[in-house]
């Protein structure tokens, strides 16, 4: 992911966390607003019925005092009103306290109405507020899915971007290790043709040796002959001689040309690609008897041997291969691989001159180490932890163009059926791992 990429990322969560904030801060803000006013109302309920009780109260002591005036001026008055008088007096302050005390109730209806009526709008305000937030809290919960869902995504193209990377990073682990093992072959290839052509030209240069010293005698000849045949002219304008015999000259023995071993190489490795092992032997042989010393050709007798299953010629040519070319660590593992197969021990003798040549060659003890884990398997040996520290330390180590073909083939023989598929196990890790 590149970095422009990372930096709008951030900015649209920055703006979400921002976004979210303010909603939930606008949203505290109206409820706490809403609250207020609640507190202010009921503080304003409390004030006016505070208000009315003392007014209340104040009514009941102007009632008593003019209940007071009403008993003095009855008792003033005593003499004065009397009967009908008195009765309508009375009827009077009766119908006067009526109409107070509805008074009363009217205004307490009134109060009790106007708070009634506060108290449904506060609460009617309040419920709408609740669905306003409500409202408010289901988009911004479609929101968090949405910025969930692409977070997911983005979670998901970061994985698929990593396993990408390290796939990249693992082929070119793979190519450069392969592009190793490659040089290292081409190397050997490279000194043995060197070798080769050094050698040809050694050839070449007694060859031509040898032309210059057949020329310079028949040169030699030739000039000899020709001074017999001039004294012969001379001897014969002296003296008539019936017949002169000429001189019998001598040819030079021409030595037919040496193949070049290097084109019979080339066409031997043709014939074993194309897996003509019959023409391909009898050119290794052909090469071996022009150059007992090349060891290439007992390398590549004992591959062919080796894939037609002929184990003991096989191991016979690697050895003669070893005595030439210790340095050739493909020819240990395999003869270690054939003798594998074989279910034949490892030769010690063969084993003690590997260590001394290869000890500190990971490329070639990845090889060694890997068949000799295949020999504990079949010996039903507990290789968990020889397996563990095989994968650990040639982590970064590749087996180059192993073929798993002969080991394959030796598996499948195999009758024991825990031992065969402990095999197959351990082949896939190797198989994995290549």
């Amino acid at each position: 992911m590149s970095e422009e990429e990372i930096k709008t990322k951030e900015e649209i969560q920055t703006k979400n966390d921002a976004l979210k904030k303010e909603l939930l801060e606008t949203q505290i803000h109206d409820i706490v607003n809403e609250f207020e006013s609640l507190k202010n109302l009921n503080l304003e309920y409390l004030q006016t019925n505070k208000r009315l009780t003392q007014e209340i109260n104040d009514l009941k002591a102007l009632n008593e005092q003019q209940v007071i005036l009403c008993d003095t001026m009855i008792d003033k008055n005593k003499a004065i009103f009397k009967g009908t008088k008195r009765n309508i007096f009375w009827i009077v302050t009766v119908f006067s306290l009526v109409a107070i005390i509805l008074s009363f109730q009217f205004i307490n209806k009134r109060v009790d109405d106007t708070i009634t009526h506060s108290i449904n709008e506060s609460i009617q305000r309040l419920d709408d507020t609740i669905l306003e937030n409500k409202t408010s809290l289901q988009t911004t919960q479609e929101l968090q899915k949405q910025i969930s869902k692409k977070e997911d995504v983005l979670r998901l193209y970061q994985e698929q971007q990593n396993g990408l990377i390290e796939n990249s990073k693992r082929e070119f682990q793979d190519s450069l290790n392969s592009f190793k093992v490659n040089t290292v072959q081409t190397n050997e290839a490279i000194t043995a043709i060197k070798n080769d052509y050094e050698l040809a030209l050694n050839n070449f240069k007694s060859l031509i040796l040898e032309k210059e010293l057949e020329i310079k005698a028949l040169k030699n000849n030739y000039d000899v002959a020709l001074s017999k045949i001039s004294m012969l002219s001379k001897n014969a304008s002296l003296q008539t001689i019936p017949s002169v015999k000429k001189p019998v000259i001598k040819k030079a023995v021409i030595k037919k040309p040496k193949k070049d071993v290097n084109v019979l190489l080339q066409n031997a490795f043709s014939y074993q690609k194309k897996q003509y092992y019959t023409k391909a032997v009898e050119t290794y042989n052909e090469i071996i008897k022009l150059d007992p010393k090349k060891d290439i050709a007992y390398y590549n007798l004992g591959i062919i041997y080796g894939n037609q299953k002929k184990y003991e010629k096989a191991i016979s040519a690697y050895k003669k291969s070893l005595i030439l070319n210790p340095k050739r660590n493909l020819t240990f593992t395999n003869i270690f691989e054939i003798l594998l197969i074989s279910n034949k021990e490892f030769d010690s003798s063969i084993l003690s001159q590997y260590k001394r040549h290869h000890k500190d060659k990971k490329i070639s003890l990845i090889k060694y180490e890997m068949l000799d884990i295949f020999k504990d398997v079949k010996q039903q040996k507990n290789i968990d932890k020889k397996l563990h520290t095989w994968q650990k330390s040639y982590k970064t180590t590749s087996l180059g163009n192993w073929s798993f073909k002969m080991l394959k083939t030796w598996i499948n023989q195999e009758k024991d059926i825990t031992t065969k598929n402990n095999l197959h196990l351990v082949l896939k890790t190797f198989e994995n791992h290549k």
